[in-house]
């Protein structure tokens, strides 16, 4: 995966293969309410697109859990 890596042609297929050794596996497994944090735009954009999951900016949680409920 790696950022923009993951994106480019002749190297996404190498992003994809990285990104199923563990960490795409691992992010399917978390369950329904799980949270899953991501700082670059390009690496939340790839979990949803390859895992169905929303991976949300740290800053966000950071903002949501300071939020008065």
């Amino acid at each position: 995966m790696a950022g923009a890596f993951g994106y480019q042609a002749k190297t996404s297929k190498v992003g994809d293969k990285v990104g199923e050794l563990d960490f795409l596996p691992t992010v399917r497994a978390i369950e329904e309410n799980g949270v899953i944090a991501a700082s670059g735009t390009s690496c939340r954009h790839q979990v949803g697109s390859k895992t169905n999951k929303n991976a949300r900016h740290p800053i966000q949680l950071v903002r949501d859990a300071l939020v008065i409920k």
